[in-house]
């Protein structure tokens, strides 16, 4: 798999654009981090009421907005031969993917809840904050915002992501470093950004299987369907049972 993903992607002539897209992605993020808070800070302090659902759509949608619409332009304006679609990595779709993305999901979801429960013991044992931004958004939501929340993270979130994640920061980071510190890199900034001190260490190892289904495929179809399906359980449980 290694030697398949080197051969293909490491020449920047292949993708040329991922030079300029990783640091404008990087930039995006920072910003998607600093102003959304800042809006709803400002708008509290010129006294603007945000209903819940603002405040979610602010804090959960722009963030995605601030990850795809920078790269997206860049993706379109970056001179080649090559389509939207494969710069992108959404290509050779498989119906198999189904399967065999059931079989990852399988595998995985009880192991990292129990590390994620592990993790939440010795946070408490310690007095550290056990929350996360998206647990916080949905233990103070309304109906309508945590549907917000479930819609983006299910449909939208897995999408974005794994464009700007596996495709663009883990190829950048790939071509200076290799493949294997780049998995750890990358799982490393996707734990942070997500989760709170609990779902780093799970959330870095679902990373790591994302970007193999990657490199194993060359396409981001079957990494964007175990997401997509790991959200749902996560959000379907969260919302059901309220853990």
């Amino acid at each position: 798999i290694v030697k398949q993903y080197n051969n293909i992607f490491l020449d920047r002539s292949h993708d040329k654009w991922i030079d300029i897209a990783f640091p404008v992605t990087t930039v995006a993020i920072i910003l998607a981090i600093i102003i959304p808070s800042l809006f709803i800070q400002l708008a509290g302090k010129f006294h603007v009421n945000l209903n819940d659902f603002s405040k979610i759509a602010v804090s959960v949608v722009s963030v995605q907005l601030f990850f795809i619409v920078p790269l997206l332009i860049v993706a379109i304006l970056t001179p080649g031969n090559a389509r939207l679609r494969d710069k992108l990595g959404l290509i050779n779709w498989k119906s198999d993917y189904w399967m065999e993305v059931c079989r990852y999901e399988f595998a995985l979801f009880f192991p990292l809840w129990i590390i994620a429960a592990l993790m939440h013991f010795f946070v408490t044992y310690f007095g550290l904050d056990t929350s996360s931004p998206i647990t916080v958004l949905l233990l103070t939501a309304s109906t309508k915002g945590k549907m917000l929340i479930f819609a983006v993270s299910v449909f939208i979130a897995p999408v974005i992501e794994e464009i700007v994640f596996r495709r663009v920061i883990f190829t950048f980071i790939n071509r200076l470093f290799g493949v294997f510190p780049s998995l750890l890199i990358t799982s490393f900034i996707f734990g942070v950004i997500h989760g709170g001190i609990v779902q780093v260490i799970p959330l870095m190892i679902l990373s790591i299987v994302l970007q193999i289904l990657y490199l194993k495929h060359n396409s981001l179809y079957p990494s964007i369907l175990l997401h997509s399906v790991h959200n749902f359980l996560i959000m379907s449980i969260f919302l059901t049972f309220g853990l």
